[in-house]
């Protein structure tokens, strides 16, 4: 038993696990993209269907799908069910590019109702589906444990140091730099942190799960809370 707790917790099995979560992910979203491609191109465009050829169309579609994105993530902060699905991905302990890959089996279905906005203006599916892949891919690097100077331009755009603060254990920080490619949205927002040394990455565990426990132990958590919340009223507001 003390040799399987010491492999458990070595760095590199952490690392599988992440990347392991991510082959999961990837394999029910195969089996899902279909509906979610269906539903996105079942609504109705309000404005005026966008040309999917014009690089405009493109810029426009990234620029909009990061601002949902950053209020989908806040949600998912705020909400207790939501939150159950995207605590999965702040279970890392050690920051590295796998951690992008630690993501809950419903991720996508739960993030999809905020993107749906594009279609009503206008974005064809195929340029939503490829914006979201350019977004998800420009991402990787946030996961970074290092501190990258990009000079000014860190007022704009996100950056392994800021991104890595929103991943921070300690309290303070757990509702701050809710930035995709843009940090911007925090700043306007009220929900900017600068950069400074973080402690310990996670969610307050010793070590980050596996990836079976890994989607269990958010939604137990969810019960035990409902469960100690009295009055229906109250428990509705923990979801």
């Amino acid at each position: 038993m003390a040799r399987l707790l010491a492999l458990r917790s070595h760095p590199a099995t952490e690392c599988l696990d992440n990347v392991a979560l991510g082959i999961l992910r990837g394999g029910f979203e195969l089996l899902t993209r279909g509906l979610h491609v269906a539903i996105y191109a079942a609504l109705p465009v309000v404005v005026s269907p966008l040309p999917g050829h014009a690089a405009s169309t493109w810029l426009m579609a990234l620029l909009g799908y990061d601002f949902l994105f950053y209020w989908a993530h806040r949600v998912h902060h705020a909400s207790g069910l939501l939150w159950a699905t995207h605590a999965v991905h702040h279970q890392a302990t050690k920051m590295n590019v796998t951690v992008g890959l630690r993501t809950a089996l419903t991720n996508s279905a739960a993030h999809l109702p905020f993107f749906l906005p594009l279609a009503l203006l206008g974005v064809p599916v195929s340029v939503y589906a490829g914006v979201a892949l350019i977004h998800l891919l420009a991402m990787t690097w946030l996961h970074l444990e290092t501190r990258v100077s990009v000079g000014w331009l860190e007022r704009v755009i996100n950056t392994p140091a800021l991104h890595g603060l929103h991943h921070s254990a300690d309290p303070r920080h757990h509702d701050k730099n809710f930035g995709g490619l843009l940090i911007i949205y925090d700043r306007l927002f009220g929900t900017y942190a600068a950069p400074e040394p973080i402690a310990a990455y996670g969610v307050g565990d010793t070590r980050a799960p596996g990836p079976v426990e890994a989607h269990l132990r958010p939604y137990r958590r969810l019960a035990q809370r409902l469960r100690q919340t009295p009055g229906w009223l109250a428990k509705l507001r923990q979801l």
